[in-house]
């Protein structure tokens, strides 16, 4: 009975000792899927960024907390124009895969509090209406390890954007291209 103890508590020390807690910041390329059919003028990319603060738990998975914007995108013609934002505050998991001592990949999955923001103007006319929805999203990534605690990383995550309100049912996916750095401690 001793043995399974003593067994149990080095286990958990173990598994205690690989724990480990590290933030991530990256910018990058962000798009949204619009339907630009009939405007003059369309950017579907903007400036995306992610904060994100994750703990792994020493067998390659990690709890993740995160800001993630998919950046604005523009549509505009002689009679007006619109931006629409897309971000929120993610919760998932994120399993990384090591290919090297150096490099590994990741992959990421949970649920995202998206707020979808639409801003107008129209002549000397202008407001801005939003919608917030629960969504999904995943994502995947490379990094590589300059030292234990410091890694470069590139990933792409992607989402759905929803705006149901005041008459309007639009639905987007979003991407996210973004490189960045991950520091742990």
């Amino acid at each position: 009975m001793n043995k399974i103890i003593v067994a149990a508590l080095l286990a958990t020390a173990a598994a205690g000792a690989s724990a480990q807690a590290y933030v991530s910041g990256a910018v990058g390329v962000g798009r949204t899927n619009l339907d630009c059919n009939g405007v003059a003028n369309c950017d579907k990319t903007g400036t995306a960024f992610k904060l994100v603060g994750g703990y792994g738990f020493g067998n390659n998975l990690s709890a993740e907390l995160g800001y993630l914007s998919f950046g604005k995108a523009k549509a505009s013609d002689a009679t007006g124009s619109i931006d629409i934002k897309s971000a929120g505050i993610a919760l998932g998991l994120a399993y990384r895969i090591p290919a090297s001592q150096a490099v590994d990949f990741t992959v990421r999955g949970g649920i995202i509090s998206m707020k979808t923001k639409l801003s107008g103007r129209s002549g000397n006319l202008s407001g801005s209406v939003s919608d917030t929805n629960v969504a999904p999203y995943v994502g995947v990534g490379v990094g590589y390890a300059l030292t234990p605690a410091i890694k470069l990383d590139a990933g792409l995550d992607l989402s759905r954007s929803k705006f149901d309100k005041n008459g309007l049912n639009e639905k987007g996916n979003v991407q996210a291209f973004t490189v960045g750095a991950t520091f742990a401690f």
